[in-house]
């Protein structure tokens, strides 16, 4: 995979049609591996995004905190969830129970992220791929990593690799200061 940063300022309705394009596209979803990479990839590839990422998506203690998940329904509109994913072994996890959240990751695989908002409003996106993960050791793994303890078979594991990042910051409060990071196949 080919790896590209970019801090180059984007327009709000740019970032937004880039965010929710995400939300939005139908396709099915395949078998095959995710797009997108693992959290560890990301990470040798963009550290400082990386960095924000795990702090913006961990609560004040360090521990996994609430974020939201973004999912696409069945026919098309986009849904919005809140959920606690965790970062552990340098891949990005989450328990989802049987919902529509769950149903629309098993469909099309295809979900964004946002961190909670930290100082001055900085945030963390990131978007890209999900699979099951059923392996008992997995789940034990992550489950023990987690801020609750009433993980049972209703919880559905699932590892989300990322295919493209946006860290923003702001300067002023009608100044905002991006940095994205985008997963590209070699070809």
């Amino acid at each position: 995979m080919t790896h590209i940063a970019s801090s180059q300022p984007h327009s709000y309705n740019q970032l937004c049609r880039v965010a929710l394009s995400s939300l939005t596209r139908q396709s099915a979803f395949v078998t095959g591996p995710p797009r997108g990479v693992p959290w560890y990839e990301f990470e040798n590839a963009a550290r400082d995004l990386a960095q924000a990422g795990r702090r913006l998506l961990q609560d004040d203690t360090g521990a996994p905190g609430v974020a939201f998940l973004g999912t696409v329904a069945r026919d098309g509109h986009p849904r919005m969830h809140p959920f606690i994913p965790a970062i552990v072994n340098q891949r990005l996890w989450a328990f989802v129970i049987h919902s529509p959240k769950q149903r629309d990751l098993d469909r099309t695989g295809m979900y964004a992220v946002h961190s909670r908002l930290g100082d001055n409003d900085e945030s963390f996106f990131a978007a890209g791929t999900a699979m099951r993960a059923d392996d008992d050791q997995t789940r034990s793994t992550v489950g023990a990593s987690m801020p609750y303890t009433d993980i049972d078979e209703r919880h559905v594991l699932y590892e989300f690799n990322i295919e493209r990042v946006l860290w923003t910051t702001w300067s002023t409060p009608t100044s905002p200061n991006y940095q994205s990071w985008r997963c590209q196949p070699t070809s």
